[in-house]
């Protein structure tokens, strides 16, 4: 069995500056973000060179950063006495594994 190596994706880059309505003519600032992401995938082929899966792993907000999409409407929620925040912040730092096995019918 050997592994070769399809596709990798090393950083990927998200930032955002986020504003809201607050008023009829006024907008409000909120604190700008920037997610770091990284991902990396290869097939696993038997000798014939025949794909017998692919595995892929992921990393998303790689630095854990604290952020809320200025579109959420969770963020006008009460403080979080657990984190003494205010509104449900988005998701922290998320690993994932995919494995995709091909089928074939004959």
């Amino acid at each position: 069995m050997r592994a070769v190596l399809s596709g990798v994706e090393l950083l990927a880059l998200r930032s955002g500056h986020a504003y809201r309505l607050a008023h009829l003519h006024h907008h409000a600032r909120y604190p700008a973000y920037t997610l770091f992401n990284a991902g990396a995938g290869t097939d696993v082929a038997d000798a014939k060179g025949r794909t017998m899966f692919s595995l892929y792993l992921a990393a998303n907000n790689l630095f854990d950063v604290a952020y809320q999409s200025h579109l959420s409407r969770l963020k006008y929620e009460e403080t979080n006495n657990a984190t003494g925040r205010r509104g449900v912040y988005n998701l922290g730092r998320t690993l994932s594994v995919k494995v995709v096995v091909p089928l074939v019918f004959k």
